[in-house]
């Protein structure tokens, strides 16, 4: 070979080379330029989402309803009241534009009132109790010169004694046995809760692992649940009479499947809460949604599975 053939030859190589080396460099600004324009459109849809605050709490004022009732002690005290203030100013920092109470849509003109008239000063909110919804909702709303709250609860049906029953009969291990460590957290939680300020306790309260073992209750132990030796209907039958209403409502139950059925009915609750909260809400909106704490997880997965919400860590504004 000669050498103008050698290098006719390294010519033609380096023309390959460079077509290479153009190709994949193409190929590399497409990449940019594509990553660019979909940062820049998340970062427009970001703008328009419903950012939201979802704040899990016990309940201050219980009315007695769950299973397990945690006690507080007087939250209307010049020390409570300082520390409701300070966790009051640190949610605040979120700048809501509404604020979500668990209270049914169906007493919304009961709150409408309630909340007119103090934030026009016209009562002292203290004479309505030490309830989550007057001492944080309120105040929240009110700060941010809100025309009112917002209710989204939810009605639903609750089988958790049923389901007590058909376990502690059919000796169901794996339920009794989370029951009977439930019962202990329940009290160490009690007991924490009596020794500690309210932001400590709304921090403990909003740490993921604490609203996952909440929700362990009905995904991981309800649904195993299941009354094989038939002692739920044959129960419910010998007391017809005494537990009239009950009864009735009971027959639609599928009782061999009573835990199934106990955490659809559970799920269905916190399903008619998402629909109330989509109800209430527009695009650009900043919600501060106050709950009891088992809602959070539901509503965690249901409104971080619609494109439109935007889940902030609520345990960033507990600091």
């Amino acid at each position: 070979m000669n050498n103008f053939e050698s290098l006719c030859i390294n010519v033609s190589q380096n023309k390959m080379i460079m077509k290479k080396i153009n190709f994949k460099l193409l190929i590399a600004l497409l990449l940019i330029s594509s990553c660019k324009t979909i940062n820049e459109t998340t970062t427009t849809e970001n703008d328009n989402k419903i950012v939201t605050l979802l704040l899990g709490t016990y309940h201050w004022d219980n009315p007695g309803l769950d299973e397990l009732n945690t006690e507080t002690g007087n939250y209307l005290t010049d020390t409570k009241q300082k520390e409701i203030q300070e966790l009051v100013e640190k949610l605040n920092v979120f700048n809501p534009t509404k604020i979500l109470i668990e209270q049914n849509p169906s007493l919304q003109y009961k709150h409408d009132s309630l909340y007119t008239l103090y934030k026009n000063s016209n009562f002292d909110l203290n004479s309505l109790g030490q309830n989550e919804i007057y001492q944080l909702g309120y105040k929240l709303a009110k700060m941010n010169n809100h025309d009112r709250v917002y209710c989204v609860d939810a009605d639903g049906a609750y089988y958790g004694q049923a389901i007590r029953m058909v376990a502690q009969n059919n000796q169901h291990k794996e339920y009794l046995n989370y029951d009977e460590e439930n019962k202990a957290t329940f009290k160490l939680n009690q007991e924490y809760i009596n020794t500690h300020s309210i932001l400590d306790n709304l921090r403990k309260e909003n740490d993921q692992n604490k609203i996952l073992k909440n929700h362990y209750l009905y995904n991981n132990y309800f649904v195993l649940v299941r009354d094989t030796a038939n002692v739920l209907r044959q129960s419910y039958k010998e007391r017809l009479m005494e537990i009239d209403g009950e009864q009735y409502f009971m027959k639609s139950v599928d009782g061999e499947n009573i835990g199934v059925e106990g955490y659809v009915e559970w799920l269905k609750r916190n399903v008619r809460i998402y629909a109330n909260i989509l109800d209430v809400c527009k695009k650009e909106d900043r919600i501060l949604v106050i709950f009891g704490t088992s809602h959070i997880r539901p509503l965690q997965i249901y409104l971080g599975d619609n494109p439109e919400f935007e889940i902030v860590n609520t345990s960033e504004y507990l600091k």
